[in-house]
């Protein structure tokens, strides 16, 4: 199994988003994700799908590396990743971050965070002094519930996720690379900031917004 961060499993989330049919995903859901990714992968494997802490925060379980990637964004919509090196995901990986896009990828983020509070892993380490996260304790609570869920793709599962990556490279090659809409969305937030009425006359058209 590769080694792979929490911003990598944040990108892979986020790809899988189809935003033609006018779905998106906020910072606050994509942290859920990642929380809800990591508790199915250690149920049905006892493994980690990434190394770094995660925290419980007031809105949820939040990793550090993933909030500082994606603040920048607020509660606006997040774009497609800049870069993707879809070389470094092998199957169990996406098995996993698809599962959980399936189960949960169709609730608000308001829905996620309730149900996350529900966990006595953030219970616990909520009210601890460095509110860290004890993946061990997260384990114990998917033996409570008898995780026994089915990670095997069907053939439609994994042609969604060709189609999904397929889709990556088209929009990096439309003539806009994604890098640059992420720039301006930066700039423009940033002047949405700074000066609202000189935003809304800009004619700037915000993807997200």
């Amino acid at each position: 199994m590769t080694k792979l961060s929490a911003i990598d499993i944040a990108n892979y989330f986020l790809i899988l988003i189809k935003r033609e049919d006018g779905d998106s995903i906020t910072h606050l859901k994509l942290q859920k994700l990642l929380y809800f990714a990591q508790k199915l992968s250690l149920g049905v494997s006892n493994k980690l799908l990434f190394s770094e802490e995660m925290m419980a925060w007031p809105y949820g379980p939040v990793t550090l590396s993933v909030y500082h990637e994606f603040k920048v964004f607020n509660n606006n919509a997040i774009p497609l990743p800049p870069e993707m090196d879809f070389d470094i995901y092998d199957q169990y990986t996406k098995n996993i971050v698809y599962k959980t896009h399936l189960k949960y990828g169709e609730h608000s983020a308001s829905y996620l965070l309730n149900l996350s509070h529900e966990d006595s892993a953030w219970k616990k380490a909520y009210i601890s002094t460095d509110r860290i996260i004890e993946y061990s304790v997260i384990a114990q609570d998917n033996k409570a519930v008898d995780v026994k869920t089915e990670i095997i793709l069907s053939e439609n599962d994994n042609k969604y996720l060709v189609e999904m990556e397929d889709e990556w490279w088209m929009n990096y090659d439309c003539g806009e690379p994604s890098e640059d809409i992420t720039e301006r969305l930066i700039e423009d937030l940033n002047l949405f900031k700074k000066d609202k009425k000189s935003f809304l006359t800009s004619l700037v058209t915000i993807e997200g917004f």
